[in-house]
């Protein structure tokens, strides 16, 4: 078994974003403050503000019925 490349220069990881964002993931390696470019994440469109207000109005259910 081999060992993980952290190697943030690696044409890959440009090819990884690419294919994310076209799947509508948000990519950690786009993040402005702290670079995360192993992290993708669906958001469904939502801001993190949107989100917890759905949350504390209804429990992840309500921010289920958000993103689907």
């Amino acid at each position: 078994m081999g060992k993980a490349d952290w190697d943030t220069q690696h044409p890959g990881w440009v090819l990884a974003a690419d294919i994310g964002r076209s799947v509508r993931l948000e990519w950690g390696g786009a993040w402005k403050k702290l670079k995360d470019l192993p992290h993708f994440q669906y958001t469904g469109g939502l801001e993190l503000s949107a989100c917890r207000e759905l949350f504390d109005g209804g429990g992840l259910p309500a921010v289920w019925v958000r993103v689907h």
